[in-house]
């Protein structure tokens, strides 16, 4: 997919992600097994494009909101290494132990 002067590509890839279920419903095996969607449903899929404005300030929220959990994310893997560390000091193997 190659998005014209009128769409965004980052919008484009939001947009695809946020119609993943109904585009994967348009998927047919292939005779080895594999998904295959034509070209011919993917044209007949029909979507609401927003004006370039608007394409724009919904990329805006959804960037912030990616930003906020990539944080979030960042922070719980950090407490996550602190508490097991912590949990290691507290608790130490016997293996550890001389007595």
């Amino acid at each position: 997919m190659i998005p014209t002067m009128k769409l965004d590509h980052v919008f484009l890839a939001h947009l695809l992600i946020g119609y993943k279920s109904q585009l994967l419903q348009l998927v047919d095996t292939a005779g080895h097994g594999t998904g295959r969607l034509s070209t011919d449903k993917l044209i007949d899929f029909q979507l609401a494009i927003p004006s370039k404005d608007e394409q724009f300030a919904i990329v805006s929220c959804l960037s912030s909101l990616d930003d906020a959990i990539g944080s979030q994310n960042r922070i719980f893997n950090l407490l996550s290494t602190h508490k097991n560390g912590l949990m290691q000091q507290l608790f130490p193997s016997l293996e550890d132990d001389d007595s």
